[in-house]
């Protein structure tokens, strides 16, 4: 066959292979020790993070974000992540390890760590919610059955799987056992349920005027250049702005390359030899195919329609091929395919007839190779040896130079504030804004391997905190100054409206006689605690002080972020002692498992903050 031609060609270039990573082991690995490995960087060292006290070797995180992207194939039938898709789950990995690391710390110091027979009692008596879904461990009447669950549990092919669920209780127990701890710890009275039961489930209708400094017209304020600059002089320190910096970037974007290409058409073209002297496509498919969803299935697809999401793509190559044809090797743009039609709908004659259109949209089974074209390990390691050869001139020649002479480009950032954590061109990179902060206008940084690019940078510009000139914020002044004369006219206008009020007119008339200003007038309706108001939306302030009115009642001014309203209560229903004490315990447990996501969500932004932790995935991963 074939195949086995080439693998035998090929067999004497893999074993110079093994020897050369046997021989690279000897050298760089023993060679190490030897030498004294401990003198050696972190990362040198295989370690991809320190945090507190703890090491995270390479290893593990390769095994954490392995585990997620298999999560992510077979989540996705069989599809491999896109690059964007990967570099999120690189950040996933990087996160997990964090909380579980600093996890452990807790569970360390709480003595929250489970014993072999408890982890045991609860995998024999807990089984795991995609077993509890299976309908494959289901009884003819539907029930869950144990029995089959236990002899799964007993059988040494399940090892593995039993193995990964134990370390998902050893993680996750302890979690629950502090949750727990807190929903016990938190002081919720019968008292302090009620009230909370009556305000979230309240209902009123009432009538309000809306005094919004958006909606007085900008007409109303008269103001100078003086104006500004005085209510500048007065108001220095609110336009104090941030450290700034501009940086010049020499970025390498990690693209394949001729060769890469051309190595992706020699692939296809090879399958295409093959299929051309008589192998069978579905062997070709297993050996060569890129598609992981069709690979082990003969590169069958299915039945495929021109607006396929997924294949369409592929119709219009099928669309051209007898029965049992395959087509030339194509370049699509997600890569080289080698097309195979198996088969067409059976359609009567009266159809075809009928309609053009129909015979058109048939749907075509299609089986297919693919190969993409990808960027090659060596092509990354030709990109990042130049921007080392690149940082090695820079330092020794000067940046602008060094880029010059090996016709890289240069691009800035910009000025941008350093309290943002936003970098122009890059976006969101807390590795490369910690650098920026701790160096001085003029250094270079090392390479960061990102995983799109490589990156050399250069500090331009480091501009100190300071309050910039009146003519560099002017337009900031003018909105503050302008928000500050609308408040005042806000203030001038309740006054004016509590007096008509008191006067005998209805908020309706009064809203009327103030419309030149602004001000909006509404009825709410029937509405419920939390749903959004017309023209005011959602507004907790305004819920919160109808809560405490009486029907008929007309509020004093109630200040919120942008305005003041004035209400009148026409109507409310709070729910009753009777009530609450139906939905109690439910609702108890509603509200304080509220207010633990709430905590949750904070502590769980803390394990899995950077605060403290030595970074070094640029040195090793990518």
């Amino acid at each position: 066959m074939m195949l086995m031609r080439k693998l035998r060609k090929t067999t004497k270039f893999y074993l110079w292979l093994i020897v050369a990573a046997f021989i690279g082991w000897i050298i760089f690995d023993l060679g190490a020790n030897i030498v004294g490995k401990r003198n050696a960087k972190p990362w040198q060292r295989g370690i991809v993070a320190e945090v507190g006290e703890h090491k995270i070797p390479i290893r593990y995180y390769n095994q954490v974000f392995q585990q997620i992207y298999n999560d992510s194939v077979r989540a996705n039938n069989g599809v491999n992540p896109s690059e964007e898709e990967e570099a999120k789950i690189q950040e996933e990995a990087w996160k997990k390890i964090l909380e579980d690391v600093r996890w452990q710390k807790i569970i360390e110091e709480r003595h929250l760590d489970l014993t072999d027979p408890t982890v045991l009692k609860i995998i024999e008596t807990s089984p795991p919610p995609e077993i509890l879904r299976d309908t494959a461990f289901r009884k003819p009447d539907g029930k869950f059955d144990f029995q089959k669950y236990i002899q799964a549990l007993k059988n040494p092919r399940n090892l593995q799987y039993f193995e990964a669920y134990e370390r998902r209780i050893r993680r996750e127990v302890p979690k629950d056992i502090v949750k727990s701890d807190i929903l016990i710890s938190l002081p919720l009275s019968n008292t302090e349920l009620f009230e909370e039961y009556k305000r979230v489930n309240m209902r009123f209708n009432a009538n309000i005027l809306n005094f919004n400094i958006y909606y007085i017209p900008d007409s109303l304020v008269k103001y100078t250049d003086q104006d500004l600059k005085n209510y500048y002089e007065k108001h220095r320190e609110e336009f104090n702005e941030p450290e700034k910096a501009n940086l010049e970037l020499v970025i390498l974007r990690k693209l394949p390359s001729s060769q890469d290409s051309s190595d992706a058409k020699d692939r296809i073209y090879t399958a295409y030899d093959e299929l051309k002297s008589g192998e069978k496509f579905g062997d070709i498919a297993q050996y060569y195919s890129e598609d992981p969803a069709t690979k082990d299935s003969a590169g069958v697809i299915g039945w495929v329609k021109p607006g396929d999401r997924r294949y369409g793509y592929l119709y219009p190559i099928a669309k051209k091929l007898k029965k049992g044809e395959f087509s030339k090797p194509t370049l699509t743009p997600r890569g080289w395919v080698i097309v195979k039609l198996l088969d067409t709908p059976k359609k009567s004659r009266k159809r075809r007839k009928k309609s053009k259109k129909i015979s058109e949209a048939d749907s075509l089974k299609i089986a297919y190779i693919l190969v993409r074209i990808r960027i090659s390990g060596t092509t990354k390691s030709d990109l990042n040896q130049k921007l080392r050869d690149f940082l090695d001139k820079a330092k020794k020649e000067g940046f602008e130079k060094a880029a010059q002479d090996m016709g890289l480009k240069i691009v800035e950032t910009g000025e941008f504030k350093l309290n943002l954590g936003f970098i122009p061109r890059i976006g969101i990179d807390n590795e490369i804004l910690k650098f920026v902060k701790e160096h001085e206008k003029g250094e270079i940084s090392p390479v960061f391997n990102k995983p799109y690019y490589y990156l050399v940078f250069k500090i331009k510009e480091k501009i100190p905190r300071q309050i910039p000139p009146f003519d560099k914020v002017k337009r900031e002044v003018e909105l503050k100054y302008k928000r500050e004369k609308k408040q005042e006219i806000i203030n001038k206008l309740v006054d004016r409206a509590e007096k008509l009020i008191k006067s005998g007119l209805t908020l309706k008339s009064v809203a009327d006689s103030l419309k030149p200003y602004g001000i909006k007038y509404v009825e709410t309706g029937e509405t419920r605690w939390g749903q959004p108001i017309k023209t005011i939306g959602i507004n907790y302030t305004l819920y919160g002080a109808i809560f405490a009115m009486k029907p008929g009642e007309i509020s004093p001014p109630i200040k919120y972020q942008n305005g003041v309203f004035i209400v009148k209560l026409l109507d409310k229903k709070v729910p009753t002692k009777q009530e609450f004490e139906k939905e109690k315990e439910q609702f108890a447990l509603k509200v304080k498992y509220g207010l633990i996501d709430r905590l949750w969500q904070t502590w769980n932004n803390e394990l899995t903050s950077e605060k403290g932790v030595k970074d070094y995935r640029s040195y090793l991963l990518y």
